[in-house]
């Protein structure tokens, strides 16, 4: 075991440029798999051994989260779909009046699913895109390993998208007891697409070497907003194709990631326990 400095990650690439690379959604079926290049997005910090994640930049309003709850809540104050707030009430409105402001969420609900060789192990870190206006979809995700074998950090980047098929604003989520540490791997997907399925590995080593991000395009159809097209695929990190530890995908037109959580142990330098919190289009 070693201890670890905290690293400023600088952002150096620009993912949906490259992730536009050889895409013919044209030519693919909506079953089809098409795979991408990347180069390696991660660098190993001579002075800690700790990858770092160059391609990553906030974006939007961050809301950052402690390992126990909310330390910094922003753009949604404490209103979620778990727990909801109650609407400002007129105190002079004879009729009690209260202020429901218009709400355009499409994902209200998710589903758990469980990955990897302790699948129902305790989570390090898990964090979702929940809002007072339902959940976002995740278009982008990075973590963080300690010296120690734990998750630390969790980023999520989550996008509104509406009734028509337009997506709203872009939030970013931290999570974990150093929320705000640098990432080991970064990964965002291109405009108008959203994540389908997410895996990372380890390749032995007490970072997030590896990370993948399956994804799909999200738009209007005759059957509503829907995943469509293709499947593809973007490898990110310091060992961008790396073998995977723990990995989960949903192949129904009407799902989408909302959120993730993940476990790492001592025992092999892996990944163990993976959760996919999958959001359901109406």
């Amino acid at each position: 075991m070693h201890f670890k400095n905290i690293v400023l990650a600088a952002a150096a690439l620009t993912l949906p440029l490259l992730a536009a690379c050889d895409q013919q959604a044209t030519l693919a079926t909506p079953s089809t798999e098409v795979e991408q290049k990347y180069a390696v997005t991660s660098t190993i910090d001579p002075a800690t051994g700790e990858a770092v994640a160059n391609n990553y930049r906030p974006l939007g309003t961050v809301i950052t989260l402690g390992a126990h709850g909310l330390s910094q809540y922003q753009d949604i104050g404490l209103c979620t779909v778990e727990e909801p707030c109650e609407p400002p009430c007129d105190p002079n409105d004879p009729y009690g009046g209260c202020y429901n402001p218009p709400c355009s969420g499409l994902i209200n609900s998710y589903t758990t699913y469980r990955a990897g060789a302790e699948p129902y192990g305790s989570l390090e870190v898990s964090g979702t895109t929940s809002s007072s206006c339902g959940f976002r979809v995740v278009t982008g995700v990075g973590a963080r390993i300690n010296g120690s074998d734990d998750y630390t950090t969790l980023a999520l980047r989550g996008r509104r998208v509406n009734a028509d098929g337009s997506f709203g604003e872009t939030v970013d989520y931290r999570f974990g007891s150093s929320p705000n540490h640098s990432l080991e791997a970064w990964g965002e997907v291109p405009a108008g697409y959203a994540v389908v399925g997410v895996g990372v590995g380890q390749s032995g080593t007490e970072d997030v070497r590896t990370l993948q991000l399956r994804y799909r395009k999200i738009e209007l159809t005759v059957a509503g907003v829907r995943m469509t097209g293709p499947t593809y695929s973007m490898w990110v990190g310091a060992n961008p194709y790396g073998a995977l530890d723990v990995s989960y995908t949903t192949a129904n037109d009407n799902e989408v990631f909302v959120g993730t959580g993940f476990r790492s142990v001592d025992a092999g330098e892996r990944t163990v326990t993976m959760a996919a919190y999958v959001g359901l289009l109406p």
